[in-house]
């Protein structure tokens, strides 16, 4: 109950239509020769990786943990990821590359992933069933987020910023497959895509790519 309901304007109270959505069943697919210049945007010249493993560790969940580090493919960065390898099953490992959603760019850090809600909820029992699980730390997410980033991935809209920023996440992920192409206790030929919320939504771009 308002004190003054009569200092409240009808606007306040009148019915909110949500923004439409695509009707993607409508949509068709472009050419091939297209599509090869939408992926290209996301190609990058070979470079080191200079991985180098910061941290490994038995974590009380009962699976190791490992801190890793490499080189992003652009602006001379370094990508962080987290890799959590099953204890009791035999390498090479089947494992699933993680995509969090979009309260992962209002994070400032991500030491303590095992206890922010995605890892319990969506992750844990993958680890428990023997598959390893790569973690990255994306362009925007966590320590390498900023408030602009944020408010880029939050509401991507159609801008320049938004594309610049997708390319540079998609990278994160394909330098994180470069990476665990590296380990040879890690089945290159059984890696998988799984993403939540805003990882669910670019699992239509990044599979692609």
């Amino acid at each position: 109950v308002y004190p003054d309901s009569g200092s409240v304007p009808d606007a306040a109270f009148a019915s909110s239509h949500p923004s439409a959505l695509p009707d993607h069943s409508a949509q068709r697919p472009v050419s091939d020769a297209v599509f090869r210049v939408y992926k290209e945007q996301f190609a990058y010249d070979p470079t080191p990786l200079n991985a180098r493993v910061e941290y490994r560790e038995t974590s009380p969940g009962g699976w190791v943990r490992e801190k890793i580090s490499f080189g992003a493919a652009y602006g001379g960065e370094r990508v962080l990821a987290y890799l959590f390898l099953p204890a009791n099953t035999p390498p090479p490992l089947q494992t699933v590359i993680y995509f969090p959603g979009s309260a992962s760019a209002f994070m400032s850090s991500s030491q303590d992933l095992e206890s922010y809600y995605e890892f319990p909820m969506f992750l844990s029992f993958l680890v428990r069933n023997g598959r390893a699980v790569l973690y990255p730390v994306y362009k925007g997410t966590f320590e390498r987020g900023s408030p602009t980033l944020a408010a880029v991935a939050d509401k991507p809209a159609e801008s320049h910023a938004y594309t610049e920023y997708l390319v540079q996440v998609v990278r994160d992920f394909r330098r994180s497959v470069d990476y665990l192409e590296t380990r040879p206790d890690i089945d290159r030929t059984r890696l998988a895509y799984y993403g939540m919320s805003w990882g669910g939504l670019l699992g239509a771009i990044i599979p692609a790519v």
